[in-house]
């Protein structure tokens, strides 16, 4: 009788302590949601692109006409747009002056310079530390590789130039098969029987909530549960396979236009690997496009230049000075962008690459342009 007693407290114990911990559960659960509301409501989040851009039919979003913002991305901080849309603080002519170089910078935020102002970009610091060259900042948060191929071809061809950097992360390839981003819709190319071909021309129009669906996302993501989840997700391998075989073809094909078209014209195309944090703590992250970029470029004659083994030769503590580590107030997906020190290292080591390659370097000197072409 009396063990049966115990048995049944120790039952009875056992249910109470469960139910207990599923109340401290439910409780630490709706307490996590109140705190991310309450965050979210307080201090709505969205992407930066939202501030400084617009609705563009043939590429989803893009820089808003001379715009200037004075405190963009912190006090002092300021973006500045000319009226051509580019980053630059005044408009360029059709015609290169005679005593520079033109080079246009294509790609993504990295490019456009997220985190810091006009003057600290890395196309900014390039034309700094090479004085005869003028830089065309057309870069754009989000954009993938497609999207600044668009762009170039629709608004870049039409300034004379002599040389397109046309820079890109890893990431910007996955993106390529991407409909949405930063609250907008992005084009759809494909390779249909050897030409690159639109699917959704006019891009869709955003809708109503497009531009709050960034700090959805983000307060979504800063549940204990999601949290959790992301944190178990990461110790499970992940798949290096290849990326699928459409988004090969589609840049294979953008590579080869871009080279072919300017080399018409005399001019060269460079296509700069840029690394990132996640290249320096994965080593393997960017393994399949660094190793095919390489292949294609020495077969079918790009200019590629990879600058992601480099960030993996220094010091840890010199590389996180060189990344922005937590997100700029009022935004998403901030921190990772490069600061003006990582900025200044890119501009650098893209110069020491460029002396060694002897065809770029003609370029750097400026040769005369003949305006009446």
């Amino acid at each position: 009788m009396n063990k049966i007693k115990v048995k049944s407290i120790f039952k009875d114990g056992v249910v109470i302590l469960l139910i207990s911990l599923c109340l401290l559960f439910l409780i630490e659960g709706v307490s996590s949601f109140v705190i991310t509301l309450y965050d979210y409501l307080k201090y709505p989040r969205i992407f930066a692109e939202l501030v400084h851009t617009e609705y563009d039919p043939l590429l989803g979003w893009i820089n808003r006409k001379s715009c200037f913002i004075q405190d963009m991305y912190g006090p002092g901080v300021y973006l500045r747009t000319n009226s051509q849309r580019f980053r630059n603080a005044y408009d360029f002519e059709t015609v290169i002056p005679n005593s520079k170089s033109r080079w246009i910078c294509v790609g993504d935020s990295f490019t456009l310079g997220y985190g810091v102002d006009n003057e600290h970009t890395w196309s900014s610091f390039l034309s700094s530390q090479l004085p005869n060259i003028e830089t065309v900042n057309m870069g754009q948060g989000g954009y993938s590789v497609n999207q600044a191929y668009l762009w170039y071809m629709r608004d870049g061809v039409q300034l004379q130039h002599n040389v397109l950097v046309l820079a890109f992360i890893t990431y910007d390839f996955d993106r390529m098969a991407k409909t949405r981003s930063s609250g907008y819709s992005r084009p759809s190319l494909r390779v249909v029987d050897g030409k690159i071909m639109h699917q959704n021309y006019p891009v869709p129009r955003p809708g109503y909530l497009a531009r709050y669906l960034p700090g959805i996302k983000y307060a979504i993501r800063e549940l204990n549960i999601i949290r959790i989840t992301n944190f178990l997700g990461r110790r499970i391998q992940v798949d290096r396979s290849k990326p699928p075989r459409e988004t090969i073809e589609l840049t294979n094909a953008i590579f080869d236009k871009l080279t072919w078209l300017n080399k018409q014209s005399d001019r060269r195309v460079l296509l700069v690997h840029l690394p990132i944090l996640d290249d320096y703590k994965d080593a393997e992250i960017s393994n399949y496009w660094r190793y095919w970029l390489d292949s294609m470029a020495n077969k079918n004659g790009w200019n590629y230049i990879d600058l992601i083994e480099e960030l993996r030769n220094l010091e840890q503590d010199f590389v996180r000075d060189l990344f922005i580590q937590s997100n700029v107030s009022g935004y998403v997906a901030s921190s990772g962008h490069y600061t003006e020190k990582g900025h200044r290292y890119i501009a650098e080591i893209l110069v020491k690459k460029i002396a060694e390659n002897p065809a770029i370097m003609d370029l750097v000197r400026a040769p005369e342009v003949d305006n009446d072409g």
